[in-house]
């Protein structure tokens, strides 16, 4: 948790400093995603609802109002680097090999699995200043029908992956994943599915819907 706490401070120290000289530079616009569809109410994977019970404050459960955020070139650059920095401090590690379990998800210190990933680069863009519930565990499934856990930006233009797999920050539609689930925007402890590719993708006994 201290190297953790470390890597953030790195991270905003590396976001004041450029914006300091952002004003000199011509920042290339972000590219325009799309709004993910939302589906019915579905179960919390169980690696997030254990990680809850050891970081009680990172899972507050409250009503939240969701939000646009204005993609400015500036916070798009935040996204990038933010991304980058994070990807390239973590070396991948599977549980197993690091933790003797089948899933367990945490803040990583020099290694980790694919959500750990996106638990640090969300708590270090809230760290930043960006809104908590416009940045969204997601779990998607990869051609080899494998689990994956990224973190997904929601903005005023759409939605956008950050993954440890890949230094780009893609729009969702532009990866080659299924997506299975993602945190709601209301409520971090609510995740819903998700019906995107035209694949409709329900893990839930209730065929409940809400707008997220």
């Amino acid at each position: 948790m201290r190297r953790m706490r470390a890597l953030i401070i790195v991270v905003s120290g590396l976001w004041l400093t450029a914006c300091g000289n952002l004003s000199a530079v011509r920042l290339p616009a972000p590219p325009k995603s799309a709004v993910m569809e939302i589906g019915p109410l579905t179960s919390a994977p169980f690696g997030y609802v254990e990680f809850c019970t050891r970081h009680q404050n990172d899972c507050r459960s409250a009503y939240q109002r969701p939000q646009k955020v204005t993609l400015t070139a500036e916070r798009w650059f935040t996204l990038q680097q933010t991304n980058w920095l994070i990807n390239a401090q973590i070396a991948p590690i599977t549980d197993a090999e690091h933790y003797d379990m089948v899933e367990y998800w945490t803040y990583p210190d020099t290694q980790g699995d694919c959500e750990d990933y996106a638990l640090a680069k969300r708590k270090a863009l809230i760290a930043q200043g960006w809104p908590a519930q416009n940045l969204l565990l997601g779990v998607a499934i990869e051609a080899s029908g494998s689990a994956h856990a990224v973190l997904i930006v929601t903005t005023d233009h759409g939605d956008y992956v950050l993954d440890n797999q890949t230094p780009d920050i893609l729009p969702w539609q532009a990866t080659d994943y299924r997506w299975a689930k993602r945190q709601s925007q209301r409520n971090p402890n609510v995740w819903v599915s998700l019906e995107t590719n035209h694949q409709r993708v329900v893990t839930a006994s209730s065929g409940k819907h809400i707008r997220d």
